[in-house]
């Protein structure tokens, strides 16, 4: 419900009202007067007939004048123009006709009052009336396409109806209508028969759109209709003023405007209060089966609740009534509520939004909330729609516990497939070099116990190296174990990172041409003091050169490459090798996950490794990425930011190596290749 809610001055409760004044007009005891009245004035004719005269017109004149009443009073509710036009017309035939009684002989209002005067006058009033009765008829069917403007009706009859008054009094052209002795002129019998003719032509519109209009206001008009014929053709013959032709005439034209009138209560007001009772009743019911709660208060004071409402507020409506709106409004929405409503009375009217209502047992209706100022028995109230959201909420919180326990169970299910990836791969990796170890150890047992014991060396070799296979894993699996602990901590110092990484690459020269592998290092600096831990930073780089020696084909190159970009070191290693597949790129940082065993020769892992140095390096503050293209090789890039170390910090500009530190190296590197040698 968006903007302001426009009744402008009446609501469905002041409609109601008009209809029920005018209705009291048109009850049975109000009807039932009607004939009495005429019987009283039917007695006056024989008493006295000027009375009688000014009595019946009189009555005339104020039925014409509630008809006219009626027309302007219920416009605004029917907006039937062609009403209005007859109630405009009737308020001017009343004018005439209010004229032709005060020119009546005998009143002695008028200087030259006469029969032929009155006379000129009722003739002027009749031809109005069915003028306008003819034209009525003639546009009754045409509602719906032609519209009538008050303005100008009354403008035409104002200047008409002066013209004729002018003619009449002042210029004294209007033909004669009676001659004292003699009676009524030709022009008034003629007059009289072409006002019967256009009653009567409208009598034949009224048959033709009948469909139109309902039964009872189809024959009130033509009730009407024939007693004002009646009443013209009484009216021809009379020879003087209170002969019965005259008393019956009057009588019979009464009857016509009784009919009219009739005509008009049921157009205007008892055909509307039905179908505006019967919308009432469907609009009450409506209202009381909507889903959504309706509420309206006026200031702070709850003067209408529907069903919906207060059955979901758990209370009776006779409980809400009366109260506070506060008193059903969550504490903590009081002083949003209260400027919500000077905002709502400025007309920013629309959707609240969801707001929390208190229900009779103390739990909460949350609703969303829309509101409106509207006119509620004549004073200006503020319209609340709530939409119980309590079940779409419950529902909402619902599918986000499933949303969110899928989630979880997604990634259960992924942890438990990575780790059963991972025991399956571990106890594969632990099983080969341990069978070798074993099977190695069996056959010197046997070389012993028939005295071969003397070349030994290569089985204690690859017993060595099998167990270096195995202390990597275990050192991998602990080095991971810690960083996932938060234990691993690096030690950091001033070092050239140039110097190290180069003695790291150069080291492994030997193990690289055992594989007919060729190992580059370049660099554009010869020196750049930052700080790193050396000995992760050989981890580093030693597993990328072991995976890239280890992928690439004999006969090909692996290429090391160091440059400056000013604020970080970027460390290259590229091979020529068989590459990584695009679709597993993403994946080959992930702990315990491999390249598809299809892609990758014969040579297998943990998935640890590339895990374990993607952590080292973003412990040091940097980032490591892939290129790769399948089939022709992969560049593995490193990108350290260059930080130094205040001066207590040991620093080693050239990262110079003891005997016994070079032995710990080779070690190390023995045990960091040594799953390459074991498949040659």
């Amino acid at each position: 419900m968006q903007g302001k809610t426009n009744y402008k001055q009446h609501t469905t409760s002041d409609h109601m009202r008009i209809f029920n004044y005018f209705r009291e007009c048109t009850t049975l005891k109000e009807i039932s007067l009607f004939p009495i009245s005429l019987i009283v004035i039917i007695y006056l004719s024989f008493q006295n007939f000027t009375l009688f005269h000014t009595v019946i017109e009189m009555y005339g004149i104020v039925i014409a004048l509630i008809i006219l009443v009626i027309a302007i009073n219920t416009y605004h509710l029917n907006k039937d123009h062609y009403l209005l036009f007859l109630g405009i017309a009737y308020g001017f035939v009343a004018g005439f006709d209010f004229l032709h009684t005060l020119a009546y002989d005998g009143m002695n209002v008028f200087k030259e009052s006469s029969t032929n005067l009155t006379t000129q006058l009722w003739i002027i009033a009749r031809y109005i009336e069915g003028i306008s009765i003819l034209f009525f008829c003639m546009l009754m069917n045409k509602k719906a396409t032609v519209k009538l403007k008050s303005t100008y009706v009354v403008t035409i009859y104002s200047i008409v109806s002066i013209a004729l008054l002018l003619i009449v009094f002042k210029w004294n052209l209007f033909p004669v209508s009676f001659v004292e002795g003699v009676g009524v002129t030709s022009f008034k019998q003629i007059s009289e028969y072409i006002i019967s003719g256009m009653l009567a032509i409208a009598i034949l519109l009224i048959i033709k759109n009948r469909n139109v209009l309902s039964h009872k206001i189809f024959y009130f008009l033509i009730l009407s209709c024939v007693a004002t014929i009646i009443s013209e053709i009484m009216f021809i013959y009379f020879k003087h003023p209170d002969d019965l032709f005259v008393m019956w005439g009057h009588i019979v034209k009464i009857i016509s405007f009784y009919f009219i009138y009739k005509a008009v209560v049921e157009t205007a007001l008892k055909t509307p209060y039905k179908k505006l009772k019967n919308s009432e009743e469907r609009y009450s019911h409506l209202i009381s089966v909507l889903p959504d709660g309706v509420l309206v208060h006026i200031g702070e004071k709850i003067v209408f609740v529907n069903s919906t409402l207060s059955k979901s507020l758990g209370m009776e409506e006779e409980e809400l009534i009366g109260n506070s709106i506060y008193s059903i409004v969550s504490k903590e929405y009081h002083i949003e509520v209260r400027e919500v409503i000077k905002k709502i009375r400025l007309g920013n009217s629309g959707r609240i939004g969801e707001r929390l209502f208190l229900k009779k047992d103390g739990s909460h209706l949350h609703g969303e909330v829309t509101a409106s100022t509207i006119t509620f028995e004549g004073q200006e109230a503020i319209l609340v729609i709530i939409r119980d959201m309590t079940e779409r909420k419950k529902v909402e919180e619902l599918e986000k516990t499933v949303e969110i326990n899928q989630r979880l169970l997604q990634q259960v299910k992924k942890h438990v497939k990575l780790k059963t990836e991972f025991f399956s791969n571990l106890s594969h990796e632990m099983r080969t070099p341990l069978n070798v170890i074993f099977g190695t150890i069996q056959l010197l047992e046997v070389k012993l116990q028939v005295g071969e014991g003397v070349a030994h060396n290569k089985h204690l070799m690859v017993i060595k190296q099998n167990c270096y296979r195995m202390l990597r894993l275990v050192n991998n699996l602990l080095d991971t174990t810690k960083i996932d602990a938060g234990y691993f901590q690096l030690d950091l110092g001033n070092y050239n990172i140039i110097s190290i990484v180069e003695d790291i690459t150069t080291s492994v020269v030997d193990y690289a041409e055992e594989n007919h592998v060729s190992l580059i290092f370049d660099t554009e600096i010869e020196e750049k003091i930052m700080a790193i831990d050396p000995d992760a930073l050989e981890r580093i780089v030693l597993n990328l050169l072991s995976n890239a020696i280890k992928f690439t084909e004999e006969g090909d190159s692996v290429f090391v490459n160091i440059h400056d970009e000013g604020e970080h070191i970027v460390i290259r290693v590229k091979d020529t090798g068989i590459g990584i597949p695009k679709q597993q790129i993403d994946t080959i940082f992930r702990r315990f996950k491999q390249v598809d065993k299809s892609f990758s020769k014969e040579h297998q892992g943990t998935g640890i490794g590339l895990s374990l140095v993607n952590s080292l390096v973003r412990m040091h503050g940097g980032k490591m990425d892939v290129q790769s293209t399948y089939g022709e090789g992969t560049e593995f890039i490193i990108q350290l930011p260059v930080k130094v170390l205040n001066e207590e910090v040991k620093t080693d500009k050239n990262h110079v190596n003891t005997t016994d530190e070079k032995a710990k190296q080779v070690e190390r590197i023995q045990i960091e290749f040594s799953d390459i040698y074991t498949a040659k």
